[in-house]
């Protein structure tokens, strides 16, 4: 299992995470003001042996900075929104009578652990799998969360949500690779949009790789809509 660390970082909003045979990461602080002296602190306090230094993902207009320093891009994400009524939400999605039958959605517990990992490794590409510190980091982001499993003779899919104010986020979706297009994923997000609802939400948003092409379809079928501004996810390389 990969692990993470954190690093000391010299610039406020900016956390350094540093994973073992990876690259480092960089979580920036949402509407954090970064300049390019900013920025080459950071990499300076890195060390110039480092490796790899990856940000999180972030509008067109937050990697000026990094641009202007050496930084190149290696991905980008759309960006879907979900209006979230008063009315509790209603999927057009529904599960198969055998797997309805067969699965819960519980809140996640510590025994759930490996296999969430896995499913995730499954998932998604090397730089954006997470391990154990990595999901506790994504559950800190926002002030409340909520992480969920469906579970039927084993973990079959998971869910991260999370709220601060009336904005909410669809953190982390993934299904195990013999559990994909049963419905699992659209329960989940049904499941998250409610507990947002009930929270206060007016919207929820989700980001995902330009390319995924199936998640996109399945996002806009649960009623989420492409925004026109894209995220960027930039890379330094030392020369």
């Amino acid at each position: 299992m990969r692990r993470m660390r954190r690093l000391r970082s010299p610039i406020r909003g900016v956390r350094i995470i540093r994973r073992n045979s990876g690259p480092y990461a960089l979580q920036i602080a949402p509407f954090r003001p970064i300049d390019s002296g900013a920025v080459e602190r950071i990499v300076k306090s890195i060390g110039r042996e480092a490796g790899p230094i990856v940000t999180t993902a972030m509008p067109e207009s937050s990697t000026r900075p990094f641009l202007d320093v050496g930084f190149k891009e290696v991905d980008a994400l759309h960006l879907l929104e979900l209006g979230i009524d008063p009315e509790p939400y209603v999927t057009s999605s529904r599960l198969s009578e055998t797997t309805e039958s067969e699965v819960a959605l519980v809140s996640a517990r510590p025994r759930h652990l490996e296999q969430v990992l896995e499913i995730d490794k499954s998932s998604f590409e090397p730089l954006w799998q997470l391990d154990a510190t990595g999901l506790r980091e994504a559950r800190k982001a926002t002030p409340t969360n909520r992480y969920r499993v469906a579970v039927g003779d084993a973990v079959r899919a998971y869910a991260i949500c999370g709220a601060a104010g009336t904005t909410s986020y669809l953190q982390r979706l993934a299904t195990h690779s013999d559990a994909r297009r049963q419905g699992l994923g659209s329960l989940l997000v049904a499941d998250g949009v409610e507990w947002a609802r009930r929270l206060g939400s007016r919207r929820m948003l989700v980001n995902t790789q330009v390319t995924n092409y199936g998640a996109i379809d399945a996002y806009k079928a649960m009623g989420f809509e492409l925004l026109p501004d894209r995220l960027h996810v930039v890379e330094y390389r030392e020369p």
